[in-house]
């Protein structure tokens, strides 16, 4: 598995956003295609959880849409963003996979991926 940074744009350490993989926006202010402009080496903008969806917005412009039922319940969008990133990265075709579930120690988490262009 390979490594990556996740981080949010308000870091307050600036120098870790252009180097990040996966960006999200905890207050909410910029858009996923905001921040994949200002942070063209990023893969993945997250935009926070609509409901039990989360929408990825890929940085060639494809976005992929997360159905987790209600199993978002007190875990961050970027978790499973991150988990993507690790499939996709892995060589493992987002469309074909279908799903995938996400262990957070005792917990897990079932995500279904569907291109949402």
């Amino acid at each position: 598995m390979q490594h990556h940074l996740v981080c949010d744009v308000c870091e307050p350490d600036t120098r870790l956003p252009p180097n990040a993989a996966i960006v999200f926006d905890s207050a909410e202010v910029h858009s996923p295609e905001q921040m994949l402009h200002r942070y063209p080496g990023c893969r993945f903008a997250v935009a926070a959880a609509q409901g039990p969806d989360i929408v990825l917005w890929r940085s060639d412009g494809g976005r992929f849409k997360l159905r987790t039922g209600n199993s978002t319940a007190g875990v961050a969008p970027s978790i499973f963003a991150s988990a993507v990133y690790a499939l996709e990265t892995g060589g493992y075709d987002l469309e074909a996979v279908g799903g995938f579930t996400v262990r957070l120690g005792r917990e897990q988490k079932y995500a279904s991926i569907q291109r949402d262009d």
